[in-house]
């Protein structure tokens, strides 16, 4: 299975595609307000990959008060969510560009 999974992420870090909005990275959170500016992380209470990974810890403990983890389960669907829909919409317009 994961030979057929494919990150769109290659073809910004290879310099398949370039762009100068990119400011030289291939970090999702360059890429997707050239490639789909109207998605953005802006309004989020997560907002990048190190708090979401950090949140784990704090979702799973049970002696943090369960309104919390409601809040911060919530919160990190909400990043889940935009950063699959970002992946997908990456992906869309490489594939558009390609036909």
């Amino acid at each position: 299975l994961n030979g057929r999974i494919f990150d769109p992420i290659h073809i910004v870090q290879d310099g398949e595609y370039v762009d100068a909005g990119f400011h030289g990275s291939a970090s999702i959170k360059k890429v997707l307000p050239v490639l789909a500016p109207d998605l953005s992380y802006k309004e989020l209470a997560i907002r990048e990959g190190e708090t979401a990974a950090a949140s784990w810890a704090i979702l799973t403990d049970p002696a943090v008060p369960e309104r919390e983890r409601r809040e911060l389960r919530r919160a990190m669907l909400e990043y889940c969510a935009l950063d699959t829909l970002a992946m997908v919409r990456i992906l869309e317009y490489f594939r558009g560009i390609a036909a």
